[in-house]
């Protein structure tokens, strides 16, 4: 049986930039020093299709999906308004002439769809369909920014809108979960059912059942804990987020592993943005410094 080398976040961010640069799948996998199957398999992962039928595993599978990518625009890269018209035509079925294309582009709505992400849109856009038989501008707007994760405006601009946006969406993956035992102790884990607590210590097994759960349902594409995987993809994003529960290892960790982390990286990253020593004090020259463990 072979053993697969879990994924780092570091790993992940790496192949999502290499996606959006467009680099041919030979160097991404010289990149990140992996074979083609591994790559395949984990952007299939993160496209939300799953495990997919055992294929020759080589760079043509590859070479497949890489151009799938590229050709349908389902890479999680920011479209432009040219894109979002063009994703318009195509899932609402009505050609336009390039002159009502330009002026679809130039819609007021366009830049709040534009700043959804993909993902929301393409998912949002069908629903909008289902429903209403119309994919209306103002309507597809609205449902793909309830759906979009919280933008993250960077490390200067962070702040209490961003985290309680995150908030929210962490709120509707739990309350996707289907097991109500499970479900009732990641809420209690993550302090979830009322204002200013503190994560607290829930049954192991439980706590463990809802985090297979949560990673099962970031496999399936539109479902809150496939974009809550993208936002916590990035350790800052973790550290945000749990400090906002109350701080905890126990629940960076668990967030840590709804990034896409595996349990060894997971508890790696809790340790980083938990500890008050993140940096070392400069104590000066000479200065004897005495820790205490436990």
């Amino acid at each position: 049986m072979t053993v697969r080398r879990p994924w780092r976040s570091a790993e992940q961010a790496t192949l999502l930039d290499d996606l959006r640069a467009g680099r041919p799948p030979t160097l991404i996998c010289t990149d990140l020093a992996r074979t083609p199957d591994d790559v395949h398999r984990r952007i299939t992962s993160l496209l939300g299709e799953g495990p997919t039928a055992a294929h020759a595993g080589d760079v043509a599978d590859l070479d497949l999906l890489w151009l799938r990518l590229r050709g349908a625009h389902v890479a999680p890269t920011a479209p432009t308004p040219a894109a979002v018209a063009a994703m318009w035509q195509s899932m609402s079925g009505v050609a336009l002439s390039p002159a009502h294309q330009d002026e679809l582009a130039r819609d007021p709505a366009i830049p709040g769809l534009a700043a959804a992400g993909r993902h929301a849109l393409l998912v949002s856009g069908r629903q909008v369909l289902d429903a209403t038989g119309l994919l209306d501008l103002d309507e597809w707007r609205r449902a793909a920014t309830a759906l979009a994760a919280p933008a993250d405006p960077g490390p200067a601009r962070r702040g209490a809108a961003w985290t309680a946006a995150a908030r929210r969406l962490l709120t509707a993956v739990v309350d996707d979960i289907a097991p109500d035992a499970p479900r009732r102790a990641l809420r209690t884990h993550l302090s979830l059912d009322g204002p200013g607590g503190h994560p607290t210590r829930v049954d192991h097994p439980l706590r463990r059942a809802a985090v297979v759960e949560v990673s099962r349902a970031a496999g399936v594409a539109g479902r809150p804990a496939a974009i809550l995987r993208d936002v916590l993809v990035e350790p800052r994003a973790v550290e945000l987020l749990v400090t906002s529960l109350g701080p905890s290892f126990a629940a960076a960790t668990t967030l840590a592993m709804f990034g896409g982390r595996h349990e060894t990286e997971a508890l790696r990253v809790a340790g980083r943005v938990t500890s008050p020593w993140r940096r070392p004090p400069d104590l000066g020259r000479g200065a004897v410094v005495r820790t205490r463990v436990g």
